[in-house]
């Protein structure tokens, strides 16, 4: 959120929720430790962040053009 708050100066409001559910429980992080695709040589083209900045970037640019 703060990368999006700086590069496309997203304003961004959050609100706390007694409600929070969670199907497979509370996390500290959201994604996979697991290194085992690395032993088979795979190796990822982007990091996550470059991916989010990419998919922003179409998001903007289709909006651009349709306006």
């Amino acid at each position: 959120l703060d990368f999006c708050k700086r590069k496309y100066c997203l304003e961004i409001k959050m609100q706390e929720s007694d409600a929070m559910i969670n199907a497979t429980g509370a996390k500290i992080n959201y994604y996979s430790k697991n290194k085992k695709a690395k032993n088979i040589g795979y190796q990822p083209r982007f990091s996550s962040m470059e991916n989010i900045d990419s998919v922003f970037e179409n998001i903007l640019n289709k909006a651009i053009t349709l306006a």
